[in-house]
């Protein structure tokens, strides 16, 4: 059994490294939005590093996560996922209006930045406490396995852009 546990431990941890990714873009994006006006080449940059990186996490639950779990996760999983797919829909938008605000160098993202704060925080809190749990505790060898570092694989690609873009 402890050979089992390590095997299950090495990629159950999805939920807690999707919270650490929620932590890390949460970071980016404060950083960018401090930056706003004192910087506002560089801020630009991490808007659109925070925007690849948001984008990837939203793709990869849609793709990956969210399927195994309307699978796997009894009859209220596809009522959770249609939840969360809505509200990545608003996330999106809202995104989308934040970055042109700053594409367009917007003198204030004040409105855009509580429009995504809104959309994402409630989401945040809703993935954290249900669905990232669900997995970990349910999750077993072979297909969750491949669901995991299928996940893994895709946030690693915006990981080093997100580091590179902080040391900028």
């Amino acid at each position: 059994m402890p050979e089992e546990d390590a095997e299950k431990d090495s990629f159950t941890a999805l939920g807690e490294a999707l919270e650490q990714d929620h932590r890390r873009l949460d970071d980016l994006w404060e950083m960018a939005t401090r930056e706003w006006r004192e910087d506002p080449e560089r801020s630009r940059a991490h808007f659109r590093t925070f925007s690849r990186g948001l984008r990837t996490h939203i793709q990869a639950e849609e793709d990956v996560l969210f399927p195994f779990f309307e699978e796997h996760g009894g009859e209220g999983a596809p009522q959770l996922t249609d939840l969360l797919r809505e509200e990545h829909g608003r996330i999106r938008e809202a995104l989308s209006a934040l970055l042109r605000e700053v594409e367009e160098g917007a003198p204030d993202l004040e409105a855009e930045n509580t429009a995504l704060q809104d959309a994402l925080w409630a989401h945040n809190a809703r993935e954290e406490s249900q669905l990232y749990p669900w997995f970990d505790a349910h999750a077993t060898r072979g297909a969750a396995k491949e669901v995991s570092q299928e996940i893994l694989f895709r946030l690693a690609g915006t990981r080093g852009a997100v580091d590179q873009s902080r040391e900028g």
